[in-house]
């Protein structure tokens, strides 16, 4: 929607039987904060699951999670610091057949 023109919402419906596939499901806790930092390590810790469900780790809360990443902050000091942001979630689908499996399009419109 950048210099007034429109943009495509594409919706698709997730089918979440997941029960054959390795799972995992992140809270705002130390785990969360702990994955996040493996992963900016450039550990490959999220190839151990299919499917990884967890709050996003964006620039609004890359400031908190790096004063925890460099030592500055301890875990207590973080989450504190991340009780003020509204996370909102996100889906990482590593293994493909859940995609080929659970994931349909329905449709997509235009929005001004």
């Amino acid at each position: 929607m950048r210099q007034g023109g429109s943009a495509t919402v594409s919706v698709y419906e997730f089918k979440s039987n997941l029960k054959a596939y390795k799972a995992l499901a992140l809270k705002n806790n130390k785990e969360w904060v702990e994955f996040v930092c493996a992963c900016r390590r450039g550990s490959d810790i999220y190839l151990n699951y299919d499917v990884i469900c967890g709050s996003v780790a964006n620039d609004k809360v890359y400031t908190a999670v790096d004063m925890y990443y460099q030592g500055l902050w301890n875990i207590e000091q973080t989450l504190a610091a991340l009780s003020y942001y509204d996370l909102n979630d996100q889906l990482c689908i590593i293994n493909q057949d859940v995609l080929d499996r659970h994931l349909s399009f329905l449709e997509a419109y235009e929005v001004q």
